[in-house]
């Protein structure tokens, strides 16, 4: 696994249910314990990928009952590839391991300005495979970049077919993930984490009070977009729909942008300030999670522009606490929430009407509130794990 927020939670709920005897856990993306930012346990061995120490670690592979490979990284391609023919292997899907390299999916992952961006910037410059910006400036450059990611998915396409089952809280994820390579694994639900929510709720009014008067939020309405500086928000292909979109009422925008790839949020926040000027508000700093909670409740609306799944966390949080969220209609999540019954909003359609910013009714906030508590609890990931670990 990698040092990341979601195998700390996940590490702790997993010691914390007592199932089974033991259970190891390998970080490979550090150097040693003393560079973890996020994991805290001593239940963690670190040691490098491919190194001495990491294949130490591992010792006999066969004699595993399980394993779970958190994030398909091309590391984990590679390690999947040199195993023997294994019945239970289970990939944690994250979304990012997926779709990636980025290029074999950019007609799926961009929209048309996100695109521009991603040609002129990003592919053309060696930023999404490491290669030298002085090769990549002529014809040459386009073959070196299609041949390596074509290699690199053909690794992934190999490992793929070697995973026994895909754990994913969205089933139509595993529907895309097959479409894309032959594959005879089983879907399992699975949720890294759980929406904290307990009987006081997690908003806090003197929380958001401090927030309105920091942004000066109070005279606006505002819309909260995206989940990080990531190109596949597709933040600029928004910023011209909104544009375009002449609302009447006077609004910010909140953008979260604390992570992610350094040059295209500067990008963002420079085309952010050209579009919509002070009323555009950049939140480059991780937050502590009670006050972005709290900033996500500020909101009247969100909007989340991407593709694929991808900030559902924002999301839950944005529907357990009565707010509209608008999503594409091809995007894997809203397709699940309608299904869930949620009351959620599609982009396409629902953000041309003059009523973006009409509150919900109070019966569709009790029940948005409700599912979400319900499907995204901690119980029912305890459920999972427990389903996972006792029967396969």
């Amino acid at each position: 696994m990698l040092d990341s927020n979601f195998t700390r939670d996940f590490i702790e709920v997993m010691e914390s249910m007592k199932l089974f005897d033991i259970h190891k856990y390998l970080i490979y993306n550090v150097n040693n314990p003393s560079e973890l930012k996020f994991v805290d346990s001593n239940k963690v061995i670190v040691a490098r990928y491919n190194t001495k120490e990491f294949h130490n670690a591992i010792g006999d592979i066969k004699s595993y009952k399980r394993i779970f490979i958190h994030f398909l990284s091309v590391e984990m391609c590679k390690f999947l590839n040199k195993l023997p023919a294994l019945d239970n292997i289970y990939w944690i899907f994250w979304g990012a391991d997926f779709y990636s390299p980025p290029s074999c999916f950019f007609d799926f992952l961009y929209d048309k300005h996100t695109q521009e961006y991603m040609k002129k910037y990003m592919f053309n410059r060696g930023q999404a495979v490491n290669i030298p910006s002085f090769i990549l400036n002529n014809f040459v450059s386009k073959k070196i970049l299609l041949f390596r990611d074509k290699k690199l998915y053909s690794i992934k396409a190999k490992a793929i077919s070697k995973v026994s089952y895909f754990l994913h809280f969205n089933k139509y994820d595993y529907d895309i993930v097959k479409s894309f390579f032959k594959t005879d694994m089983k879907f399992l639900p699975f949720r890294y984490g759980h929406v904290e929510f307990n009987d006081s709720d997690i908003l806090f009014p003197e929380i958001m009070n401090d927030l309105k008067n920091k942004y000066s939020l109070t005279l606006y309405k505002i819309i909260f977009v995206g989940n990080s500086g990531n190109p596949t928000n597709n933040h600029l292909d928004l910023f011209y729909l909104l544009k375009n979109l002449n609302i009447k009422e006077k609004f910010k925008i909140i953008c979260p942008l604390s992570y992610g790839n350094e040059k295209y949020i500067d990008f963002i926040i420079k085309k952010g300030k050209e579009f919509f000027g002070d009323d555009f508000i950049a939140i480059t700093q991780y937050l502590d999670k009670d006050i972005y909670n709290n900033l996500i409740a500020c909101s009247d609306i969100m909007i989340m522009y991407h593709n694929r799944t991808q900030g559902v966390g924002n999301i839950n949080i944005a529907l357990h606490a009565g707010k509209k969220v608008f999503l594409k209609k091809e995007n894997t999540t809203y397709k699940l929430y309608k299904d869930l019954d949620l009351k959620i909003f599609n982009t396409e359609h629902d953000l041309m009407n003059n009523d973006i910013f009409d509150e919900l009714t109070d019966e569709d906030k009790a029940n948005n509130k409700k599912i979400i508590k319900d499907v995204f609890s901690a119980e029912t990931q305890k459920e999972n794990l427990y389903f996972i670990l006792s029967n396969h």
